[in-house]
């Protein structure tokens, strides 16, 4: 059951094209929604690359406020009109989740869930991107949650429960490997890291 209470703000790369939206979102609910527990792609689970989730202003307040007031130091500048070129290269399991994730595929002795997702293309511009709006998150005192050294560019399709995963033959996913245009924008996210609305 995913989370709708907002907890977190998330700078996020999402889709220009709304029919890879829809690709990745169709896919992902034929292949594991019979399996996931707190994460999978739909309405209130939107399709994104986080750049970096951070902790600032109280997020009540800037659901009822418009954002540059609550975030009056905090600008995209140039990015926002900026459009990113990703390419995703391969499908990827990682067990655990957060920072304990691991890619090693869930087993019965270690993690009881594993995400699935398709990892980005090695890529120094969005590596920059990211390390920059870390630094400047921290100088606006606000807490950067995404650490550089841990950094690992994915689109996250569902985070599954089980010691058992039956995954879509590699023929069903190739569309997903090209590249794509992204833009840059901010996001409410909850703990779990699901992007529930733009703002």
């Amino acid at each position: 059951m995913i989370d709708l209470q907002p907890s977190r703000f998330n700078l996020v790369l999402t889709p220009c094209q709304a029919d890879f939206s829809e690709l990745v979102t169709e896919f992902a609910r034929q292949y594991f929604a019979d399996q996931f527990t707190d994460y999978l792609l739909g309405e209130n689970c939107l399709p994104h690359v986080t750049v970096c989730q951070f902790q600032g202003p109280t997020i009540s307040k800037v659901l009822n406020r418009d954002i540059s007031v609550e975030l009056p130091d905090f600008s995209l500048g140039t990015d926002k009109d900026r459009i990113f070129q990703l390419k995703f290269d391969h499908f990827y399991l990682r067990s655990g989740r957060g920072q304990r994730a691991s890619v090693a595929a869930a087993t019965p002795n270690n993690a009881a869930t594993c995400t699935v997702g398709l990892a980005v293309a090695i890529n120094p511009a969005l590596l920059e991107l990211q390390q920059f709006y870390f630094e400047k998150l921290k100088q606006l005192g606000y807490t950067p949650l995404t650490l550089p050294e841990d950094y690992f560019p994915h689109l996250t399709l569902a985070r599954l429960a089980g010691e058992t995963i039956e995954m879509p033959n590699p023929v069903d996913f190739r569309h997903f490997f090209g590249s794509r245009d992204f833009s840059l924008g901010l996001a409410l996210s909850n703990t779990a890291g699901v992007m529930l609305r733009r703002i």
